[in-house]
């Protein structure tokens, strides 16, 4: 406990030390996601609820696919718009879609259209989370240092638990059990969070690309060579206004690359990222298909029955998650090193699969190894896969999300999903099997990854 007290008086101490409107700007961040995981509880039930009784646990493979495919196409349109407009833009352009949808949807799930409605209603809501999460996340990670971000990553990422904890017992405390409700609940969430959005300084990927990668500045005004954060802000808000064309463009320098561009100075480094993403997806999702497969045999009845039982888990899982970033996250990223910090991952996950394939297997040691392997997953997980990030230029980092966090996130879920598709990787024992054999692949691919950040490291230094 003293440990802990320790590291939130850091934070505090390095929290006033911060610029105010740093400090103002991290506070509505906060909010911000706050919102944006609080929704998700409520939008996830009611796709999941409407799903699994239409297409049960045999339709998951199917509709994940469909995810990534729409998932890669919004990555190469988002690359595109990323150095034309603001992330704010992105963010209220992307929620107003995704409201509209979810909206249009509620009366479909229940006509005559009802299979095509439920299905994409779920597909999108795969995709809508990732893609808010990446802009607010890439808004963050260019607003702090790597020491801070250490420090305040484990605190983030308990106002996340804490808020996906809250929606999940809210849904579950929903007595009208009503899935219009819940949806109409999540939205409104979802369009306060974009609202919020609106009052942070508008940061083009263009003034991050000035600030710390001189040779890429593209050909509009020169950026100040020192300078407090007001005028870095004043900086940004002009090329903001350069890109509405109330600023004339100074024909001078060349044209910085595309995030996706930037990335093949470091592609030995980013490759291993994206198959670490892959590789925790395989486990994540053959878990999830176990636990989904259980819950069939379990017979949990009509659509409230599924939505109560559904909610009563991811209460759980929430819970265990906010636990594990206060009081393991917090002291772990202080005392321990990143190195081994990943390395837990894989043997907390080996541990946990344990439990459900043991010799007391059960539908109950399934479901418990499911809630430490998904709350680890949003936890430590989650929180030390962001610090990997930090040893990048701020373009290769809006590149590296784009490839890690969208496009491998769910291609990872897409590969197992089509191994799902085939009837010997349906059977129980095959997948306790893989999750295995994916466990004791991790640290090697763990290893890999250290030594390109290590070389990494070394040619920046040579720079």
């Amino acid at each position: 406990m003293q440990i802990v007290l320790k590291y939130l008086n850091d934070i505090r101490s390095q929290v006033k030390q911060l610029p105010r409107e740093v400090r103002r700007s991290l506070g509505i961040i906060v909010v911000m996601l706050f919102l944006l995981l609080g929704s998700y509880p409520f939008i996830r039930v009611a796709a999941e609820a409407f799903f699994n009784l239409a297409y049960g646990s045999q339709g998951l493979p199917a509709v994940w696919i469909g995810a990534v495919v729409v998932l890669s196409i919004s990555m190469l349109i988002y690359n595109r718009l990323q150095n034309c407009f603001t992330a704010q833009k992105l963010y209220l352009f992307t929620m107003l879609v995704t409201v509209l949808f979810f909206l249009a949807c509620i009366p479909g799930v229940t006509g005559q259209s009802k299979a095509f409605f439920i299905y994409h209603f779920y597909m999108w809501k795969e995709v809508y989370i990732i893609l808010l999460l990446h802009m607010a996340f890439c808004y963050f990670n260019t607003l702090f240092t790597l020491p801070v971000a250490k420090l305040l990553y484990g605190p983030l990422g308990a106002v996340m638990g804490i808020a996906g904890w809250v929606g999940s017992l809210l849904v579950k405390l929903d007595h009208s059990n009503g899935i219009a409700s819940a949806t109409l609940i999540g939205t409104s969430m979802v369009v306060l969070s974009g609202l919020l959005f609106l009052l942070l300084p508008p940061r083009p990927l263009t003034s991050f690309i000035h600030d710390h990668d001189p040779a890429c500045a593209p050909s509009t005004s020169a950026m100040p060579e020192k300078g407090g954060l007001r005028q870095w802000l004043d900086h940004a808000r002009e090329n903001l206004n350069f890109q509405r064309g109330k600023i004339a463009p100074v024909p001078q320098g060349p044209r910085f690359p595309s995030p996706l561009k930037a990335v093949e100075w470091a592609m030995p480094y980013v490759c291993g990222l994206v198959l670490l993403m892959m590789l925790s997806q395989f486990v994540i999702n053959l878990a999830n298909f176990a636990f989904n497969t259980s819950l069939d045999r379990l017979g949990v009845g009509d659509l409230v029955a599924r939505k109560q039982y559904l909610s009563t888990c991811y209460v759980w899982i929430n819970g265990f998650s906010v636990i594990v970033q206060l009081f393991v996250v917090a002291p772990l990223f202080q005392f321990v090193s990143q190195r081994v910090v990943h390395f837990m991952v894989p043997i907390i996950y080996l541990l946990a699969v344990g439990l459900g394939i043991g010799p007391a297997a059960s539908a109950f040691g399934l479901g418990a190894a499911f809630v430490v392997i998904k709350g680890v997953d949003y936890s430590l997980f989650s929180t030390a896969k962001e610090i990997f990030y930090f040893h990048l230029s701020p373009a290769q980092k809006y590149g590296a999300k784009y490839l890690v966090d969208m496009v491998s996130y769910r291609l990872g879920k897409a590969i197992i999903s089509l191994a799902l598709l085939t009837e010997a990787w349906r059977q129980l024992n095959v997948v306790k099997i893989m999750l295995v054999v994916l466990l004791l692949i991790w640290p090697l691919l763990l290893w890999w990854i250290f030594a390109e950040q290590k070389k990494l490291a070394a040619q920046q230094e040579a720079k």
